[in-house]
């Protein structure tokens, strides 16, 4: 598959200017660090990716990955139209980030990621997938909750990775948050909406999966309450299939 971010090319500005990159010496890695926090604060992210250009991509995001750890979500955001600009390295960071020490920066790591596959179908999110299956078994709500919207939103645009998000997805409709409960609940929905029968089939087949397994039955006699919701969920599920089917 083509990936067209490397032909998003940031506006002109005056870092990026020939003449400017010729004067510039390179930056020692705290110079660096400093100046990246600094326009990510400001939100100058052309110069953001002006900067991956001079002084290589690797050591510029290795420091724009752990920036939202410092701030808020609206760093969150805004950086993802650098991530994608800065194209492939910026995505091998962001997945390494999923597994970083410091857990504000695996949560926006994992938010990052969901909006990369939503803006840019043709960015290749598939290589964040294990990881991201891996945040999702964490028992902090906060990480399944982004990882699960995450998945969804890559599986919606890469019907390959259908097979592989589609089951750990049903599986989280057991999760003992209601919250990660229902928001695997609208990944679910999001595939089925942008799949196609053979996407519907993979769904009931995890469904029946689920429902005759051992450990389903095992966590309905635990938990009767959360039996009662996830039961309404799949009921809900199977519903909307079925008027996409017959449509």
């Amino acid at each position: 598959m083509t990936n067209k971010l490397h032909c998003n090319q940031p506006e002109p500005s005056k870092s990026d200017h020939p003449s400017t990159k010729a004067l510039r010496r390179p930056l020692v890695d705290e110079e660096l660090k400093m100046r990246i926090r600094n326009l990510g604060r400001n939100d100058k992210w052309n110069d953001v990716v002006a900067e991956a250009k001079i002084h290589g991509a690797e050591k510029v995001v290795s420091v724009l990955i752990h920036l939202p750890g410092e701030e808020n979500w609206a760093v969150v955001w805004n950086a993802t139209d650098a991530y994608v600009k800065i194209g492939m390295p910026a995505l091998n960071g962001l997945v390494k980030a999923l597994k970083d020490k410091n857990w504000k920066t695996r949560l926006w790591a994992a938010s990052a990621l969901g909006s990369i596959a939503e803006k840019v179908p043709d960015f290749d999110c598939s290589i964040a997938v294990p990881a991201l299956i891996e945040l999702l078994m964490d028992k902090n709500p906060n990480f399944s909750d982004e990882a699960v919207e995450a998945l969804g939103k890559i599986a919606s645009v890469y019907p390959a990775l259908v097979e592989t998000v589609v089951p750990c997805l049903i599986e989280t409709l057991m999760d003992e948050d209601e919250r990660v409960r229902r928001k695997a609940f609208g990944a679910i929905i999001r595939i089925s909406e942008n799949g196609t029968h053979g996407t519907t089939e993979t769904i009931v087949r995890a469904i029946q999966h689920m429902l005759n397994s051992s450990e389903f039955l095992r966590e309905a006699e635990r938990n009767s309450t959360k039996y009662v919701q996830t039961i309404e969920l799949l009921v809900e599920i199977i519903d909307r299939l079925q008027m996409k089917e017959a449509a």
